[in-house]
């Protein structure tokens, strides 16, 4: 089993054969995850269908079939072009909606194409395309909100002569678009491949200009409300030499990870250039980019979203190293009194009990320094009051050495032992008095 992801690089399902998934999606039913995507062949420029793959780790994935085939329908022939596909589970029907780009050869079309399934897998049963208020629909995405009680879907596409996007709600059983008008954004802009996501109750999307097949630079947009006014972030990729065209890649995706707080997956394709032509007929060898996506909390009035968002090349991570360096970030930050910097890591979830220099944790370092705020928010954060370092000290004998006397009351007002002895067999009361601090002798008294 594969723990790490290597952006860029091929990717071959359990069964060892190349993931056939571009321009695709991700669903999450019950206690797994549906990659859909073009299932592309060599030396054709359209996809043979959509395919799926099932995964329970977001890295090793089984390939499990087309879940919707061409042809039974003239809008998904042999000809026609089939990009692009997402799914959602409708919680009231219980059916599974595929949504599509279908277009003609030339892209003179501009449509989606609805499909259905009783299940993930399929066979989705493909039912029609049409222009959403017969407006051109090119690049897409739909997105459920799994915050809001009814849970609305939404889409946005790029219409207009890609000059401007779309964003629209789906109907309750999410088989078409609302019949209000749609809220138009990034006008006049060219943009394209949008992919939806939200945090702390702000809506957000990454899009790609429009450059054909060549990768451009990501822009993400922020709104408070979906259907409401949109504005630009900019480009939150960093690392690479190609972090101003998206790492060669467009987006395709933004996936919320459970269990990891402020942690998304940014998912993109990074097309292949073979042209036959005017036509792409090497998609098939294209590879997929995906990199974590941080968003990180910020106060109230420091800036407007008040989130900080990054996007940073990796060669190669897993899941479980972003949560490592969200908890070493959590006590260096603790080191150095970043109590902004603090909260925000404790409320993504970093871990408290991250051993750094001398084996000392976060609150250890809040402790010695006085910083009785965020002690208090390490304690929030489930941190071990009893950890002890290298030298079996605890966060109360850090403290008491550093004559800091609301902090030792506060410890021990939350469960600190008093009792405890570090390798030389002293405990913090000993400590105090050595260091001359009667107050604190006295409070552990």
């Amino acid at each position: 089993m594969n723990e790490n992801l290597h952006p860029g690089e091929e990717w071959r399902d359990t069964a060892g054969n190349t993931i056939q998934a571009h321009g695709g999606g991700i669903l999450r039913f019950e206690d797994a995850y549906y990659w859909y995507g073009e299932h592309r062949v060599p030396n054709q420029g359209n996809s043979i269908g959509v395919s799926v793959y099932r995964s329970s780790d977001l890295v090793n994935w089984k390939f499990e079939g087309l879940a919707l085939k061409r042809g039974g329908h003239t809008d998904t022939g042999p000809d026609m072009v089939l990009e692009r596909p997402k799914v959602l589970h409708n919680f009231q029907t219980g059916n599974f909606i595929m949504w599509m780009h279908i277009d003609s050869p030339d892209y003179g079309w501009a449509r989606v194409g609805v499909a259905v399934s009783k299940t993930p897998l399929g066979p989705f049963s493909f039912e029609r395309s049409f222009r959403p208020h017969d407006q051109e629909s090119r690049d897409f995405t739909v997105w459920q909100d799994d915050e809001d009680p009814n849970k609305a879907a939404y889409i946005a596409y790029s219409s207009e002569n890609n000059m401007t996007m779309h964003i629209d709600r789906l109907t309750s059983d999410y088989r078409d678009v609302s019949s209000r008008d749609p809220c138009r954004a990034f006008v006049q802009q060219q943009k394209e491949a949008p992919a939806f996501f939200k945090y702390k109750g702000l809506f957000f999307m990454a899009t790609s200009g429009c450059s054909g097949w060549k990768p451009n630079r990501l822009e993400v947009f922020w709104s408070r409300e979906l259907l409401g006014e949109w504005k630009s972030l900019g480009d939150p990729c960093v690392g690479s030499p190609d972090q101003n065209n998206t790492f060669r890649s467009q987006p395709n995706f933004v996936l919320a990870v459970p269990g990891h707080a402020g942690c998304f997956v940014f998912m993109a394709d990074r097309w292949d250039q073979t042209q036959n032509g005017q036509t792409n007929t090497e998609i098939h060898a294209s590879r997929y980019v995906w990199l974590p996506l941080c968003l990180q909390e910020l106060p109230e009035g420091t800036s407007d979203p008040p989130v900080k968002l990054e996007i940073r090349w990796r060669d190669v991570w897993s899941f479980q190293s972003i949560q490592e360096e969200r908890s070493e970030a959590l006590s260096q930050a603790a080191q150095h009194g970043q109590l902004q910097d603090v909260r925000a890591l404790v409320a993504a979830g970093a871990s408290p009990e991250f051993r750094g220099q001398r084996g000392w944790t976060a609150i250890m370092f809040a402790a010695s320094r006085g910083r009785a705020d965020i002690v208090r928010l390490l304690v929030d954060g489930q941190a071990d009051v009893n950890a002890r370092c290298e030298t079996g000290s605890t966060a109360l004998m850090h403290a008491a050495w550093a004559g800091r006397l609301d902090v030792v009351r506060y410890l021990v007002s939350v469960g600190a032992s008093r009792d405890a002895m570090d390798n030389e067999g002293r405990t913090a009361a000993m400590t105090a008095a050595d260091r001359g601090h009667a107050a604190i002798v006295q409070a552990l008294d």
